[in-house]
């Protein structure tokens, strides 16, 4: 998902934004990440990582964009 989409989510939807945590691919996203033998993951392991994502959405794309410009 690019941050352009990510920035109008968060996970249960405060702010006005939609919710991420009811998506149909996000139990996707989080059995993929806990298929990977190399790390040890739990269920809210990955929720956790999802949820800083989605919070720093914003700056992420405003970062982006501004390297855009220059």
């Amino acid at each position: 998902m690019k941050n352009c989409v990510a920035k109008n989510y968060s996970w249960i939807g405060n702010k006005g934004k939609d919710k991420f945590s009811i998506l149909n691919v996000t139990p996707l996203i989080v059995l993929a990440a806990r298929s990977n033998m190399r790390y040890a993951a739990t269920v809210d392991d990955v929720q956790n990582v999802i949820k800083k994502w989605l919070q720093h959405a914003p700056c992420q794309l405003k970062q982006q964009q501004e390297r855009l410009a220059t």
